[in-house]
This record gives C-alpha cells, sequence and structure tokens, in this order.
C-alpha cells in the first residue's frame, strides 16, 4: 500500500514537472515569434535605412565576404547586387592585405569602431579615396560588419590644396629667406671675388645645378671671360678663359638680353649652331639655363647654370635665376665700377709719379709760365739749358733770356696760343745764357688753364737744336752739292720718299720721257702713265715691292708709253739711301735692245725664209725630245730636199729660186700644225720637227700632206712652177 502510494506521488509530481516545462517552452516559443518579428522588423528598418543612404555601405561576414549592399554601392561602383554577393573587399581594394581584413574582423569582434581611409575600384576602373567606418551588427542572426563607405575626393583635394599652399608658402619664405641672405651678401663689400663663393653656396638651395658659372663681359675686344666657375670641369672652360661674343651661347644672351634653357636630346642641333657647347655636353652637361646679368641697363655678363640631368629646369627655376641674376648683377656693376674708379686712382698716382720722374730725367728743359710770362715751375734740364740755378731762374721773364727780336717772336707765338687756344708746336729761337754764350732752342707750348677753365698761363717743352741747326747748315750745303751733280748728269735721275712721292726729276728724265714733276708727283702717277697696260703694271709693280723689300740694286729693262706716246725700252738701277728714300737712275736703252734682238733674230733664223735654223731647231729638238720622254709619246723628224731646183735657179734665176725657198717655207707652215717646226738647214733641204705623235702612222700621214701640198703648182715671174721633194722620216 505505501509503494502504491509512492508511485502516485512521484506521477503527480513529474507531471506538475513535465506542466512546468512545457509552459516554459510555451514562453520560449513566445519569445522566440516576438524576436523573429522584432528581427524582422529591425531588418526592414536597416534595409529602409541603409538604402536610403547617400554613402555606399555593405555587410560582410566573418569570412570576408559581401553578404548585403545598398542600392548607392550599385550606383557607384557599377556591379549588380548579384555581382556584389560573389565578391569581397579586396575586389575592390586590391591594395588591402588580407591581414588587414583578419585585423578588421577582430576589432569588431572585439565590439571596437574601425575607422580608416583607402582607395576603392569602381567596375569601369576609376579610383575613388574613401573613408571607412565599420561596425559589428546582427546580420539574418549572424555576427557580421556593417562597412559604410564616404567618397572624400572633394576633402583630398581641399586637403591638398592646402598641403600645396602651405608648401608654396614655405618654399616662399624659404626663397625670400635665401633672396635676402644673397642680396646681404651682395652688398657686404666690393670684393667680387669674395662675394662669388657664398653667392654660390646661397643659390645651390634655391636652384639644383652640377656647376655654375659667371662671365664677364669685354665689348671692346668682343670676347666674354669666366670670372668664376664651380662645379664639373668643362674641357677650355675654366675661370679667366675668354670666348668670343659673337657665335656663342653666352654671346646669344648677351646681345639678345633674353634668357635662354637649352635642354635638347638632340646635342648636333644644338652644336650646329652653337659648336662651342660640344665641349659641355662631353662633359656630360644635358640642360643649360643662361640669364644676361644687366645692370642700369647696360649687360654687365651672364650666368650659367648646367645640370647632368636632362630637362632640368622648369619656369620656376628661370624666374629665380632672373632674380638672382638681378641681384649679382648690380653687385658686378658695383665691383667693375670700384675696379675702374682704383684702378684711375693707381694709374693717376702712377701718371703723377711717372710725370715728376720723367720731368726729373728728360734732358728737354721743361717749364711752366704766368700769363706775364713768368716761369713758375721749370725742371733741372731748364736750369742747365739757361745756366741759372732754380733760385735765379725762379719768377724770371723771358725778356731776360732773350733779345728784342727773338722776344717779339716769341711773344707773337704764345699770344697765338691764348688767342686760340691750340698748342703751338716747333717754334725756334736764340736764347742768351747766364755766360753770355748764345744757344738756338726749339719750343712747344700749350695753354694752361684752372678748373673753371680759365687761362692761367702756359706750359711747354724746350730742346737744345744748336747741334742740329749746324747738322742741317752741313745737310743744306751737301743737298746743293748733290742736286747740283744730278742736274748736270747723263743719266736720267729720280728721287723717291718713302711714301712714294717723287721729290727731284732732273732734265735728262724729262728729255728721255717727256714727264716733268707735275705730270708724274707720285709714283701711282708715274706707273698708270707710263705702263697703261693693267697685266704689265701689276707685274712692275710686284717686282718693284721685291726690289724695295730686298734692297737690290738690280738692272730692270721696262718698256714705257712716254709722254709723246712713243715706247721706249728703259734700263732702272735702284740705290737704297739711309733715311729710306731711293734715287732710281734711268737710261734709254732702246736701240740697243733693238740690236740685241736682231742679232739674236739672226744667230737663230734663215735669213731668206725667216725659218728656224741650224741651232734654233737644235734647241727645240732637245726640248721637244725631254716633252717626249715624260708624257710617253713619239717624236717625229721628217727631212726632205726640193727634186730639180737646181733647174729653177738655172732657168729663172737665183731671185726666183729664193723666191720659190720662201713661198715653200710659208706654204709647209700652213700645211703643218702649230706646235710643229719647219726649219731650213741649207740650200733646198728643210727638216721638220712633228712633236706629240701617238704612232709612227702619224708621221706617213703628215708626210703624204707635205707632198700632197708640194705639188700643187707655183707661180714664179708669169711661169707655173711644180716641184717634188724626196723624204726620209724618223721616229
Amino acid at each position: 500500500m505505501k509503494n502504491r502510494d509512492k508511485t502516485k506521488n512521484q506521477l503527480i509530481h513529474e507531471v506538475a514537472e513535465l506542466n512546468q516545462r512545457i509552459a516554459e517552452l510555451e514562453k520560449l516559443e513566445t519569445k522566440h515569434n516576438q524576436a523573429e518579428e522584432a528581427l524582422r522588423e529591425s531588418e526592414e528598418k536597416y534595409r529602409e535605412l541603409i538604402n536610403g543612404m547617400i554613402d555606399t555601405a555593405w555587410v560582410i561576414d566573418f569570412n570576408g565576404n559581401f553578404v548585403d549592399v545598398n542600392d548607392a554601392a550599385v550606383k557607384i561602383f557599377g556591379y549588380s547586387r548579384e555581382e556584389f554577393l560573389s565578391m569581397g573587399p579586396r575586389d575592390i581594394d586590391s591594395s588591402l592585405p588580407i591581414e588587414e581584413i583578419s585585423s578588421l574582423i577582430k576589432g569588431m569582434a572585439a565590439d571596437k569602431l574601425q575607422v580608416f581611409e583607402t582607395t576603392h575600384t569602381t567596375k569601369d576602373g576609376k579610383t575613388i579615396p574613401v573613408e571607412i567606418k565599420s561596425s559589428l551588427m546582427t546580420y539574418q542572426g549572424k555576427r557580421a560588419i556593417l562597412s559604410i563607405a564616404r567618397d572624400i575626393t572633394k576633402r583630398k583635394k581641399v586637403e591638398e590644396t592646402l598641403r600645396r599652399s602651405e608648401e608654396t608658402a614655405k618654399r616662399l619664405a624659404q626663397e625670400n629667406s635665401i633672396m635676402a641672405e644673397i642680396g646681404r651678401i651682395v652688398s657686404s663689400t666690393l670684393d667680387i671675388e669674395a662675394i662669388h663663393e657664398r653667392f654660390a653656396e646661397e643659390v645651390k638651395k634655391l636652384i639644383p645645378f652640377d656647376r655654375i658659372a659667371i662671365n664677364t663681359i669685354n665689348y671692346e675686344d668682343e670676347t666674354v671671360t669666366i670670372a668664376y666657375v664651380t662645379g664639373i670641369d668643362v674641357t677650355d672652360r675654366l675661370k679667366g678663359t675668354a670666348i668670343p661674343l659673337v657665335g656663342t651661347l653666352a654671346g646669344e644672351v648677351v646681345l639678345s638680353r633674353k634668357s635662354m634653357v637649352i635642354q635638347a636630346e638632340d646635342h648636333k642641333k644644338v652644336t650646329d649652331r652653337f659648336p662651342g657647347l660640344l665641349v659641355s655636353f662631353q662633359a656630360g652637361i644635358h640642360s643649360l639655363m643662361l640669364i644676361p646679368l644687366i645692370s642700369k641697363d647696360e649687360v654687365v655678363g651672364a650666368l650659367h647654370f648646367h645640370s647632368t640631368k636632362p630637362n632640368a629646369y622648369r619656369e620656376k627655376d628661370l624666374r629665380l635665376a632672373e632674380e638672382v641674376g638681378n641681384q649679382i648683377a648690380g653687385a658686378i656693376a658695383n665691383a667693375q665700377l670700384f675696379i675702374k674708379r682704383k684702378r684711375a686712382e693707381e694709374a693717376l698716382r702712377q701718371s703723377e709719379e711717372k710725370y715728376r720722374t720723367i720731368l726729373e730725367s728728360i734732358e728737354e728743359g721743361y717749364y711752366e709760365v704766368d700769363l706775364a710770362g713768368n716761369f713758375t715751375f721749370f725742371n733741372d734740364s731748364m736750369c742747365r739749358l739757361l745756366g741759372y740755378s732754380k733760385e735765379e731762374l725762379m719768377g724770371m721773364n723771358n725778356r731776360q733770356y732773350t733779345d728784342q727780336g727773338n722776344g717779339k717772336r716769341l711773344y707773337k707765338a704764345f699770344n697765338q696760343v691764348y688767342r686760340t687756344g691750340e698748342p703751338g708746336r716747333g717754334f725756334d729761337y736764340e736764347i742768351i745764357r747766364k755766360d753770355g754764350t748764345k744757344r738756338y732752342v726749339e719750343t712747344s707750348v700749350s695753354l694752361r688753364k684752372d678748373s673753371s677753365g680759365n687761362p692761367i698761363g702756359f706750359r711747354g717743352i724746350v730742346r737744345d737744336i744748336t747741334e742740329r741747326k749746324r747738322f742741317e747748315e752741313i745737310l743744306r750745303q751737301e743737298r746743293e752739292t748733290f742736286f747740283s751733280i744730278l742736274q748736270k748728269g747723263p743719266y736720267g735721275a729720280l728721287l723717291i720718299d718713302m711714301d712714294n712721292t717723287f721729290l727731284y726729276i732732273n732734265p735728262e728724265f724729262t728729255a728721255i720721257t717727256g714727264y716733268t714733276i707735275k705730270d708724274v708727283p707720285t709714283g701711282r702717277e708715274w706707273l698708270r702713265k707710263a705702263h697703261p697696260d693693267p697685266e704689265y703694271r701689276h707685274k712692275i709693280i710686284s717686282t718693284w715691292k721685291e726690289d724695295i723689300t730686298s734692297r737690290k740694286g738690280v738692272d730692270r729693262v721696262w718698256s714705257v708709253v712716254c709722254k709723246d706716246g712713243e715706247v721706249k725700252e728703259i734700263e732702272f738701277k735702284l740705290t737704297f739711301l739711309d733715311d729710306g728714300r731711293i734715287i732710281v737712275m734711268l737710261a734709254d736703252v732702246t736701240e740697243r735692245k733693238r740690236t740685241e734682238e736682231e742679232l739674236a733674230y739672226r744667230a737663230t733664223h734663215d735669213l731668206l725664209t725667216g725659218l728656224p735654223n741650224r741651232m734654233l731647231l737644235k734647241d727645240r729638238f732637245i726640248v721637244a725630245m725631254a716633252q717626249a720622254q715624260r708624257f710617253n709619246k713619239k717624236l717625229g723628224v721628217i727631212f726632205f730636199d726640193l727634186d730639180r731646183f737646181k733647174e729653177v735657179n738655172d732657168t729663172l734665176g737665183h731671185d726666183a729660186g729664193d723666191r720659190l725657198l720662201y713661198t715653200i717655207g710659208n706654204r709647209l707652215i700652213e700645211l703643218l700644225r702649230k706646235t710643229d717646226t719647219v726649219a731650213r738647214i741649207g740650200g733646198d733641204e728643210f727638216l721638220l720637227l712633228l712633236p706629240n705623235i701617238d704612232q709612227v702612222e702619224d708621221a706617213i700621214n703628215i708626210s703624204q700632206t707635205v707632198l700632197d701640198g708640194l705639188r700643187e703648182p707655183f707661180i714664179m715671174d708669169g711661169y707655173e712652177v711644180s716641184i717634188s721633194a724626196s723624204i726620209g722620216i724618223a721616229i
């Protein structure tokens, strides 16, 4: 009974527990249904929320795959929703490493908001800078990551503009600071050498270069000189080197007054225009920038920047270079002005020292007098010349050492200088020394003026010319004797000075040529009139110059056209005087030359026919033989005598025979070439010399031509004469 009661109670208890569990399950089911409804409502709100966003949004599961995206993502990135759900973040951001995605997921698991910037790529390849904010969420009952990507392109541009603005401000501040330092350097001293190094150091902070040079201009010899250079060495472009102003890049910049930038890849095109740049290119230079240095509208130099990098210089570099060029130009101009002033001061000091030294060392007397003619200054030579001490001479007037006549002449000369202001030179007069002796002196005098230009006295040089006067008298007497001899001589005589002026022509010269000194006052007039043929005159001038240069007294014979038009052969002989003058002696040798030419003709020609004789033929044969050997040619010799010539003499007489020989000679000349020679070697025998023939047949053909020509009849005293010849040929 007890056991049955126990079992019943257990069953009641178990049923109660079962009912309690059923009630709990019902509660759980209700809560689950409520949760599912809340989740459904939450997901609907979430979708409405993210699809209404302007920014892109997507949901990423913990495996790193897209599980949902909003409409903005589809629109902006160009992928469909289905394409997105088959992709992951790395498909639109290839720069995002897997480790970073893992770190993101871990951060989300720790309920941390992740914010970072990256770039995403759209389907068409466009890159967009974005800011990503990621947080943890529950999606369809699972933990996931919600990422919202905001396009920050505009913000980036603003930031970049701000960054550039800050960099520009910083760069401008730095440039202004460097420019101020350059200005301080160039204004700190007039010593340009001390400026150059410090200037280059500061400029390199603004403009990159591998070589910098400063050139200065010398307009007198049209060159530019490298005053300073540092950096890469370039052959023949060292400090102190002078290069031409014309035809060089530096000269182009200076003359055009415009900056130039050379960054050509084709160096040949540049070196064709500026050959001097070849050494720079060979040294490795690829870019050049040149700035004219202009101060007070005058180009004083050029500033060179050289770089080994291609296309090294931009517009901003050119602008900065021109600014620093303006700074250094002023320094160079000031330094040049300072140097010129120092040189002028030094030159003045040296001039004054030299002036004093010269005055005390020269033998001539130097003097300064007031307007009344009283000595105010003089050197020691003046004291020695007049024989007075310095104390005695100071204040002395010129009337005290000249007689009345010379005093008046002296006053007149000084008064002329005072009135005209023009210096007087070479005025000579006689002085009376302290001991009573007299000397001849020559003086130059000029007007002395004060700083306002008012006359205050005279200055001049006095030299003792007593000995010169004596020699002049001796020379005068010798000149009279000399011209007396020339006047009466049997030869024509001509005296010429160093500038080719005819000083004297004697009567015999005029008797021979007809010209007087009025007709031919100079060598130019003589040559033009006496030798009117330009070619012949040029030959004479050339020979004349050679004789004068070598000072040869060679006898020359020239054909001269006299004043009356007659042509004479005149022999000239030169005599050179010590003072540079030339005496030309001339004689008429026309008859002598005519006789000499006639004798020479008789010696070499047959007098009956006018043909070359045996002597001239021999000379021509020797020459023709040498030419034949030299040029590998043949030389033909044809000998012939006339048949039955004696019958002509016997029938018509010897005069007719002589005329026949003369006529035959002329016919032979007509039959032969101009280069051939026809000679009569005696009686009725002739010899033909045929140079420059190529073969034996040529000589045979010429022989036949001669025979045919001789067969033509000759008319002698009304009779027709036929004649033949016997011929022999040698090659």
